[in-house]
């Protein structure tokens, strides 16, 4: 299971195999992500002295990416067997049979015989597989509330903004931030079809839901919860006073500009409450609120509200929700659900967290 925390493996006396391995791909990552980088710096030099070097060490880590796929195949000879299956498969396409570069005793890999059939042709995850999957993953919620951006980079730097009487200047200041892997695996009966798998497989996708929305929501230090205005509590048992709180909450985010798409998540205990009269208007408080703001129901805030305003609160997904099928694991078919992504809001007074006080 890979984990959030991105300096875990730094942590460990030694790996075992499959940390290894993820080491090996993440360095792959970085290095591709050096290259672009000094690939498209290098443009802006206009002194050939500078850019020939520039572009020397560019060429460097070009290298380096070939050492770390080296040191990948050492260790999982059979994940190439994708490599070779890819280049075989655009070759066929551009109509060029070109082989592979690189002289590899590749075989195509045998595809297990079940009944059930749960992986489709050549080891690829069946549609029937992938609906049940789709309908764990479905309970996501947090994603809704933001702007869903592609980003191609597995990290993103956020630098210090200076507010001046003349204007806003991004400062020199930066924090680099990771965009982390979300992993969930899960194993279910090589003889099972998948509908006898089907309770297996959305309750992994569900599970994913909930580790993204925790991701997004609480722990990533750019997500809502982290870069939010506070705003304290008052007295949630007298009707009314939570959509007061809400109300007051709008009226920060109007006030800091931010007046359109406005969403406020909730904990399901306090959304219980809403179902209440406000006294002398006859008016359920869910319905005052649900006039102000789109409601989202997430366990994720405890016993805090978040209101939010959709222009300030990006997600930024360098590789969407992908299913892969890993392939025989005794009696089971192995798949396993992952992603990059992170928050990012991108302003505080886009964001107030109603709670208790410190």
């Amino acid at each position: 299971m890979f984990s959030s925390d991105p300096t875990a493996l730094l942590r460990k006396e030694s790996l075992d195999k499959d940390e290894m391995i993820r080491a090996l791909r993440g360095a792959l990552m970085a290095e591709l992500d050096a290259i672009n980088y000094y690939l498209q710096q290098g443009k802006l030099f206009s002194d050939e002295k500078l850019k020939k070097v520039h572009d020397d060490i560019a060429r460097e880590e070009i290298t380096h990416f070939g050492e770390f796929l080296r040191l990948l195949y050492l260790l999982n000879k059979e994940e190439f067997n994708y490599i070779v299956k890819g280049w075989n498969e655009a070759s066929k396409l551009i109509g060029d049979q070109e082989t592979f570069p690189i002289p590899l005793e590749v075989k195509e890999r045998s595809e297990p015989k079940s009944e059930g059939g749960n992986p489709g042709r050549n080891g690829e995850v069946s549609d029937q597989v992938m609906r049940y999957l789709n309908e764990g993953l479905s309970s996501r919620r947090i994603r809704e509330i933001g702007n869903v951006v592609n980003y191609p980079k597995n990290s993103v730097t956020v630098y210090d903004l200076i507010e001046e009487k003349e204007g806003i200047t991004q400062g020199e200041n930066s924090t680099l931030y990771p965009l982390p892997r979300l992993t969930e695996t899960v194993k279910v009966r090589f003889d099972a079809d998948p509908v006898s798998a089907s309770n297996a497989l959305v309750s992994a996708g569900a599970r994913y839901a909930r580790k993204e929305d925790s991701l997004l929501l609480t722990e990533h230090p750019l997500s809502p919860t982290k870069r939010s205005t506070k705003q304290r509590v008052t007295d949630w048992t007298v009707p009314g006073n939570i959509a007061l709180d809400i109300v007051k909450a709008i009226e920060t985010l109007y006030s800091s500009g931010y007046s359109k798409g406005i969403y406020a998540v909730v904990p399901p205990g306090t959304y219980s409450m809403l179902h209440r009269v406000v006294d002398k208007t006859g008016t359920l408080e869910i319905e005052l609120i649900k006039s102000t703001v789109n409601l989202v129901i997430s366990e994720q805030v405890k016993d805090h509200i978040l209101v939010t305003a959709k222009p300030g609160f990006f997600i930024l997904e360098s590789t969407p929700v992908t299913v892969d099928y890993l392939g025989r694991e005794g009696t089971n078919e192995v798949y396993m659900i992952w992603g990059r992504l992170a928050p990012y809001v991108l302003d505080s007074r886009a964001v107030v967290l109603i709670g208790p006080g410190d």
